[in-house]
């Protein structure tokens, strides 16, 4: 369902929001635009991966993220 999302959205000007967890259970919450979605299709030993380019739609100083960091 993600994949179907940014697809669509890479067709749009729109701003979307975006949650980014890591390993450590730290989260990030930001608004961006996709610039790109690239499907790169590999050899038949390989999964089929998808390429994305964001473009955030914060200031340089990085005013519009919020982060929430793991207890």
């Amino acid at each position: 369902a993600g994949q179907i999302l940014l697809k669509s959205a890479s067709l749009s000007d729109s701003d979307h929001s975006f949650l980014v967890t890591t390993q450590n259970g730290d989260k990030y919450y930001f608004q961006a635009q996709v610039m790109s979605f690239k499907v790169n299709v590999g050899s038949v030993d390989q999964i089929t991966t998808a390429s994305v380019t964001l473009e955030l739609t914060t200031n340089s100083a990085g005013v519009g993220i919020v982060e929430v960091l793991a207890p």
